[in-house]
């Protein structure tokens, strides 16, 4: 319906203006006079006359109005143009006068206003110069162009008017003379027309400008609407433009205005409208056109304005060819097509507002006509610009509301569904965490029971696997409880308010100093001053906030610093963390603090989160009665304020901070009895210590209390520590390089490491380091004693997954050594019975000696190990006579335990394997030293050797051969121990045990 409407109103528009230029041609009433004379004894004298009709003309020469006239003149009609009464093939000046004399019915003070002639002209009345513009001459050097609207005004004698008009015009320049009607009246009529004319074109100048502001502000509220920003420049040019027409209203405000520079302006300011008019449309429909043609549109009308932009001589302007103004006007109206070709476009696929733009189109096009028809055929077109004006700022004006009525429905309509989807997600969060707590917990509850050995020992392998399942089911946790934040469910925070110091801050910045390292280059600058008082706040609740706001400062701050200040006003303490990052846009600075936002940022690295810290922060503090603010300065930095209120009592309250006790000497030891588990502690503060040692003596465990990091790590060394405790940040990170001493020699399950943290939200870090688990610091009795017992049940299982592989070793390798020994005493039986019963002899010793009493244990002495070596290579000597030479390097004041039936099974192998398939057999040579702090067992045989493809296969556990891969899998078992093999086929084999003390 509105586009049958909008086709309707532009066909109105094309029809009402042809008819006001049909009418301005032939429909004005003028005063017709013949042989330049005109008689007014008549007239009443109300109105304005056009002084249309035969004027005198005097060819080539400035009549005196003075002087009689000595040449029969010529008529000419005006308006129109004089280029016919002249030769122009030369470059000359056109000069001549045009006489007219009017007969008025009274004397009196009359007005002539002139409307065009071109190009320099002066009026004389009853021999009197009344005024002209320019400065007609027939010497080029003395002829001085301007043109113009002008009025004069002289006094009737003997009721006539003899009118004497100097025209001049260069030949090169086309359309001279008198080519607009001029008008004849008393003097105030022709000043109120005048100033009729003023107004109207006032209006139109000052309606393009206001628009031109209006879409400036719009554009600069929201900049991505480009087309706005066209659209305003474009009002703006027109409003420049329309201002050196009709009236020149310029003129007003510069009087003085060289001609070269107002056609540069009238020339240049149309392509640039045009141009910014056609930017406009194509931005505001956003049509899949040509782009190498919109290219070259843009290029061709910028060289366009540029070029004619560029002030001239008045004779080079006016002096164009023909062809030159042609194109000047096809450029201009090739682009008004392409520009309507596109509103029918947009019509035609029924693009919203497309309607209103159509009448908009056909308003300014129909105005750029008329304005192109009085410049190149001078049809006066009077107040049709105006109307024209008036219509397309009306339709802009609907244009405008209209699009502003579909951009509120379309807010009103995301707004409302937006509330839809903020209750589905509710209730989604709400559904998605009730369903995940308890797979969750089960999964944390069941990895837990298997790394503590509830249901068995488990495997090295197995507890690693398993505790990283336990770790993840605890993330996952976390997560959920941040979700349960979100949905204002604050009854798992158990937030204790009470009094408190801003000291804690200092604990949280001295972690993240060490966190970033000496290399990193940003600083952190704590000017939290010492007598701030009291705030009521939760301490855990406080430690969060802090550090995730040191966290975000450290996030997007590449270089620079970060600064912790704190001051005290309207009992309220109010803490900032400023940094010099990279910033937060003013529209952002709100949506920072809602969940799940994140700012979008292509040319930096975007943060693997989920966007809930800074939510849950304001959550946090807004609960402890607190405010939360951001100023931030877009690459120059973000400062975030957050207030806590002032505890007013005059005394604190003890629990606030720990017992007072004496000064405690460090290191303590507090043992208890003998088979009690020993815990080794590290923490700088020494508060903090004691009260862990009290806490851990109380619960049955031998303790060793620490402040540094050598006293610790002497008493790793020396005790066999069960569970290490560790201050994170102790004396300048200490504590983390303990940790790293302790798990370059420990696996996880071996020594566990309990981790204490100043704010627990180091979790990955620490765990990454070599940490079993994070507990915040000050510890809590009950969670500390089970987070205790939990590593220590870690230890415990295992310790008993170690012994149950050695014994399914162990029981792998007894009865293989038992068949083959047993296969060697019955060869010999056959052979040499008296070496039989020799062999049996040592297999007996070695049965009611060794076998009997070592069955159940799987680590025994070296020693007694070695001794096995020999009581089975002695029988195998008695076997093979001198077949088999043996070589023993053994440093017998070597001290240590190994897993049973370790070395026996390598030296069987280097004898049946190696040595026995030569004819002429070989020697094995069996070494036991110590090196460097290294004890090393080799076995070495000059047998037949080893292939490379078999070496691969024995390595990497796809052989069954028990002797190599029993003792192979039973020293991965041990820690600090290393297993080499070495062979080549033809020259032997050397096995190269290494064992660190």
């Amino acid at each position: 319906m509105r586009q049958k409407a909008s086709i309707m109103i532009a066909s109105a528009i094309v029809i009402v203006t042809v008819m006001l230029l049909f009418m301005n041609v032939n429909g004005k009433s003028t005063q017709q006079f013949e042989n330049g004379k005109l008689d007014l004894s008549d007239w009443d004298g109300h109105g304005i006359i056009q002084l249309d009709g035969e004027w005198e003309f005097y060819k080539d020469v400035f009549l005196n109005p003075i002087d009689s006239l000595s040449s029969d003149p010529e008529f000419i009609k005006v308006p129109s143009i004089w280029d016919d009464y002249f030769n122009n093939l030369d470059d000359r000046i056109n000069v001549g006068s045009y006489r007219l004399v009017v007969t008025v019915p009274e004397e009196d003070e009359y007005a002539i206003s002139v409307q065009s002639i071109r190009h320099a002209s002066q009026i004389y009345i009853n021999g009197e110069l009344v005024g002209g513009l320019g400065t007609p001459a027939s010497n080029r050097g003395q002829y001085e162009y301007h043109e113009g609207k002008y009025i004069v005004r002289g006094k009737s004698e003997n009721h006539q008017l003899d009118i004497v008009v100097h025209v001049a015009n260069s030949s090169v320049i086309k359309n001279g003379g008198i080519v607009k009607s001029i008008l004849f009246g008393k003097v105030d009529p022709v000043y109120a027309n005048s100033a009729k004319g003023k107004f109207f074109d006032g209006v139109v100048v000052a309606g393009y400008l206001i628009l031109g502001i209006i879409f400036l502000f719009q554009f600069l509220l929201n900049k991505n609407a480009r087309n706005e920003l066209y659209f305003s420049i474009f009002c703006f040019l027109q409003g420049i433009y329309v201002s050196t027409q009709n009236e020149k209203l310029l003129y007003l405000f510069y009087p003085d205005i060289p001609m070269k520079v107002l056609l540069s302006i009238q020339l240049s300011f149309i392509s640039l409208s045009v141009l910014f008019f056609f930017l406009f449309i194509r931005h505001t429909f956003h049509f899949n056109t040509s782009p190498r043609l919109v290219k070259w549109m843009k290029w061709i009308l910028l060289i366009q304005a540029i070029y004619f932009g560029i002030p001239k001589s008045t004779n080079y302007l006016k002096g164009l060819s023909f062809i030159v103004q042609c194109t000047y006007i096809a450029v201009l109206s090739i682009v008004f097509i392409y520009i309507i070709v596109m509103i029918i476009k947009a019509f035609r696929q029924k693009v919203e507002g497309s309607e209103y733009l159509l009448v908009a189109t056909t308003c300014f096009s129909a105005y750029g006509a008329t304005l192109a028809l009085e410049l190149l055929f001078q049809i006066k077109v009077d107040q049709i610009p105006v109307f024209l004006f008036l219509m397309m700022t009306m339709t802009f004006s609907f244009f405008i509301g209209y699009r502003r009525k579909l951009s509120y429905e379309k807010i009103d309509n995301l707004s409302k569904e937006l509330l839809v989807l903020g209750q589905f997600k509710d209730q989604f969060l709400a559904k998605t965490t009730e369903e995940l707590k308890k797979p969750i917990f089960q999964i944390t509850q069941d990895t837990n029971a298997l790394i503590e050995g509830n249901n068995g020992p488990l495997k090295k392998d197995q507890y690693d696997l398993v505790y990283r399942m336990h770790y993840a089911s605890k993330r996952l946790r976390k997560l959920v409880d941040d979700f349960n934040i979100l949905r204002g469910e604050y009854e798992h925070l158990n937030l204790d308010v009470k009094p408190i110091r801003l000291d804690v801050i200092n604990e949280i910045v001295e972690e993240q100093k060490y966190f970033l390292g000496v290399q990193n280059r940003i600083i952190i600058k704590n000017q939290l001053a010492h007598d701030l008082p009291y705030v009521l706040a939760d301490e855990n609740g406080l430690r969060q906030i802090v550090f995730q706001l040191l966290q975000n400062a450290i996030t997007y701050t590449e270089e620079g610093t970060i600064t912790i200040s704190a001051i005290y006003k309207a009992d309220k303490v109010f803490v900032s963390i400023a940094d010099t990052g990279i910033g937060i846009e003013e529209q952002y600075q709100e949506q920072i603090f809602e969940s799940f936002f994140q700012i979008a940022r292509p040319n930096r690295m975007q943060q693997q989160n989920l966007g809930l810290g800074l939510s849950i922060t304001k959550k946090i503090v807004e609960l402890m009665d607190g405010e939360i603010s951001v100023h931030s300065t877009p690459d120059k930095g973000s400062c975030f304020t957050f207030s806590l209120p002032v505890y007013q009592a005059q005394e604190v309250a003890a629990s606030v901070t720990y017992e007072s006790t004496e000064e405690d000497r460090y290191p303590i030891k507090q043992y208890q009895q003998q088979q009690s588990k020993i815990i080794l502690l590290l923490d700088h503060d020494h508060q903090h210590l004691r009260y862990m040692m009290k806490v851990l003596v109380k619960n049955g465990y031998s303790v060793i209390g620490c402040t540094n990091s050598s006293d610790a790590y002497t008493f790793f060394k020396q005790e066999a520590i069960d569970l290490a405790i560790i201050d994170g940040v102790a004396q300048d990170g200490v504590g983390q390089k303990l940790t790293k001493q302790i798990r370059d020699e420990y696996a996880l399950a071996e020594l566990p490491i309990l981790m204490l943290s100043v704010t627990g939200q180091n979790m990955p870090y620490y765990i990454q380091l070599g940490a079993n688990d994070v507990i915040a610091k000050p510890v809590e009795m009950r969670e500390f004693i089970s987070r205790v017992q939990s590593l220590l049940l870690i230890k415990d299982s295992f310790r008993e997954s170690i012994q149950s592989e050695l014994k399914y070793y162990r029981g792998q390798i007894a009865p293989h050594f038992l068949y083959n020994t047993l296969n060697t005493i019955i060869a010999l039986s056959y052979e040499n019975p008296e070496k039989s019963r020799e062999a049996l002899e040592h297999l007996s010793i070695y049965f009611r000696s060794k076998l009997d009493s070592q069955i159940h244990q799987e680590l025994i002495p070296l020693a007694n190990e070695i001794e096995f070596v020999q009581s089975y290579v002695a029988i195998e000597k008695l076997r093979f006579g001198d077949r088999l030479q043996v070589i023993y390097d053994i440093d017998e004041e070597i001290d240590m335990m190994i897993p049973t039936m370790t070395i026996q099974p390598l030296v069987e192998n280097a004898i049946t394997h190696g040595i026995s398939k030569q004819n002429l057999g070989g020697t094995l040579t069996f070494t036991v030293k110590r090196e460097d702090g290294i004890v090393l067992i080799i076995v070495e045989d000059d047998g037949i050797g080893i292939p490379e493809e078999k070496q691969a296969e024995l390595l990497y556990g796809s052989s069954n051969r028990l002797g190599f891969k029993n003792p192979y899998e039973k020293m991965k078992l041990i820690k600090n121990t290393t297993f080499e093999l070495i062979s080549s086929e033809g020259k032997g084999t050397k096995i190269i045990i290494r064992i660190k003390l």
